[in-house]
Order: C-alpha cells, then structure tokens, then sequence
C-alpha cells in the first residue's frame, strides 16, 4: 500500500510550471480513486 500512499497524495495536483491544457479527471469510468482503492484490498 506504500504505492498507493504516492497516488493518493499526488492525485488531482496540477503541476504549477506547466500550462494546464486539461483538468484533472476525478472519475474514471464512473468510479473514484477511492473505490477503486478499496476494491483492491
């Protein structure tokens, strides 16, 4: 879980140095990053 610690921390952060093209999605394919984190455990 020390891996998913890394994502968690770092999801939805935008770096500040680089023009924003896209926004960050919180949805991927109708589930958050915490239903799919709990599916793996």
């Amino acid at each position: 879980m020390k891996d998913m610690n890394y994502i968690v921390n770092n999801y939805l952060k935008e770096n500040p140095t680089v023009k924003a093209e896209k926004t960050p999605k919180q949805n991927a394919n109708g589930k958050t990053l915490t239903e799919i984190i709990s599916t793996l455990n």
